[in-house]
């Protein structure tokens, strides 16, 4: 009996990208981060619920109320959410998705301990790095994907593809009022240095923690563009997560 390959290669191809993506998610995997320059390598993925939850577990840190995740954000008034507040942040389902509801203070104790787990690394890749938050102008730069033109941070200017579907997550008539609030965060498709969701899904903190960048699903379209920035005070909530950048100290 002749098969027909073509039936099953979609299936295949998505099978194959998840196994490369949750392989991807060793944070010390060097083909998670994107080279800028010769120092700064900038993260592919907001960080996920998974790896957040391995931050936790480390016993160095999982005691510190700095670092402790917010369920009850979940249940605030303008974004009330029981489900989310009950599973979003433990269930399987939601292990790639971008970790919300912490503080600033949070992901900068999460950047130490990344650092700390790729330095004691014998298969490392460099001698030496350290983890932090992007300053601005990097995710900026980022974001553009080598166009110095570009508005958004996915590929092309317009805000939907041919068929009119959302080019990433934000407020819209698809996902207003919907429970699938957020998208894992290999969702949509990457921008021109292979970077996802850089616009939309969750606003990212940035060094320093006073702004946001790259909008989110509670922000309409005009909050993705590259160039716009939201004030924050550092507190936890469901519509900002963040990334990460590894600066080389010694190759």
């Amino acid at each position: 009996m002749k098969i027909n390959w073509n039936k099953y290669r979609m299936p295949i191809v998505l099978i194959i990208g998840l196994i490369q993506f949750i392989y991807s998610q060793n944070p010390l995997n060097p083909n998670l981060y994107v080279k800028i320059n010769d120092t700064l390598y900038f993260s592919k993925y907001e960080v996920s619920n998974e790896l957040y939850n391995k931050f936790l577990s480390d016993s160095q840190y999982k005691n510190l109320s700095d670092v402790l995740i917010d369920t009850t954000q979940w249940l605030k008034k303008d974004h009330y959410s029981a489900p989310h507040a009950n599973y979003y942040h433990n269930h399987p389902s939601f292990s790639n998705f971008p970790v919300v509801n912490i503080s600033y203070q949070a992901a900068k104790l999460f950047c130490q301990w990344l650092t700390e787990q790729y330095n004691k690394d014998k298969n490392r890749k460099f001698r030496k790095v350290y983890f932090r938050l992007p300053t601005e102008q990097e995710w900026e730069e980022a974001a553009r994907g080598g166009n110095k033109d570009a508005i958004y941070g996915w590929m092309g200017n317009d805000i939907t593809d041919k068929k009119g579907n959302p080019k990433g997550n934000y407020l819209n008539e698809k996902n207003y009022n919907n429970y699938n609030l957020l998208y894992s965060v290999h969702s949509f498709a990457p921008n021109a240095y292979g970077i996802f969701n850089m616009s939309g899904n969750v606003s990212e903190m940035i060094e320093g923690g006073e702004i946001l960048k790259g909008g989110d699903w509670m922000h309409e379209y005009e909050f993705c563009k590259i160039n716009t920035k939201m004030t924050w005070d550092g507190k936890p909530r469901p519509n900002v997560g963040f990334r990460v950048v590894m600066v080389v100290n010694e190759k």
